[in-house]
């Protein structure tokens, strides 16, 4: 199923939604999100915005699956 109907916008609401209610990492979230619809996951890649990006790096901060980032923004 093609996703050129959904926008940014609407995936981070879909996402942030499951997120809150369901109580999902990002990466669950997003799983979920594709499987319940029947999408490939690489699909809604070039939808993910910075605020699921953002929640994506602090859960593998979270997880040490990335270094986290000790610097403050410059």
């Amino acid at each position: 199923m093609a996703v050129t109907h959904l926008t940014s916008e609407q995936l981070t609401l879909h996402i942030q939604n499951l997120v809150a209610e369901k109580r999902l990492s990002y990466i669950d979230a997003i799983i979920y999100y594709c499987e319940s619809r029947q999408l490939d996951v690489d699909a809604v890649v070039p939808l993910i915005g910075d605020k699921i990006k953002y929640g994506l790096t602090q859960d593998a901060q979270r997880l040490h699956l990335i270094p986290k980032n000790n610097e403050l923004p410059g």
